[in-house]
């Protein structure tokens, strides 16, 4: 419902399109869980990164060898009523990002903690990066990718117009 009217209270459709990650269930069947098994979502699953190949991050995560290789945690469908779930996938091993700066952080909110010396990356003394593995790193690559079709869309293929959450989900 929230889709196809994101704001009840103004008169009209408000359409957004709602991105989830898979979740990290996998690797067996009918593992995507709630709300990335709604209907009129578009859920981001998990493949490898291509990045330090059998170096373990703090998810004990170390396969990270083709970005063709959907990551083993990543959850798969098909949902309970056989839809197809995920509808995507982009690189959701060994994704790096800027570490907590805060005195407590010890990484292991993030997956980026083995020891004290990995809890950031790469290692060797620097404490501003660490990396970490799951479907919640793939889904924010898909929705700038999807921020940008839409853009695309009312500019060049149908100039003026929005697309519909479901013209971006077709994309």
């Amino acid at each position: 419902r929230l889709t196809r009217d994101a704001y009840t209270p103004t008169t009209g459709n408000q359409q957004m399109l709602h991105i989830f990650a898979a979740g990290n269930a996998g690797p067996g069947t009918n593992t995507v869980g709630s709300p990335g098994s709604g209907k009129n979502v578009l859920t981001v699953g998990a493949t490898e990164n291509v990045r330090d190949e059998g170096v373990e991050d703090g998810c004990f995560e170390g396969n990270a060898n083709n970005a063709d290789d959907i990551a083993e945690f990543s959850s798969r469908g098909p949902t309970d009523d056989q839809r197809v779930k995920p509808e995507i996938m982009a690189p959701g091993t060994h994704v790096q990002g800027p570490a907590s700066q805060d005195p407590a952080y010890d990484g292991s909110g993030v997956c980026g903690a083995l020891d004290d010396e990995q809890r950031y990356y790469p290692t060797g003394g620097q404490t501003l990066y660490t990396w970490s593995s799951g479907t919640s790193h793939s889904t924010p690559a898909v929705a700038g990718a999807a921020s940008l079709a839409y853009e695309y869309y009312g500019r060049v293929i149908n100039p003026g117009m929005t697309p519909s959450p479901a013209m971006l989900k077709a994309l």
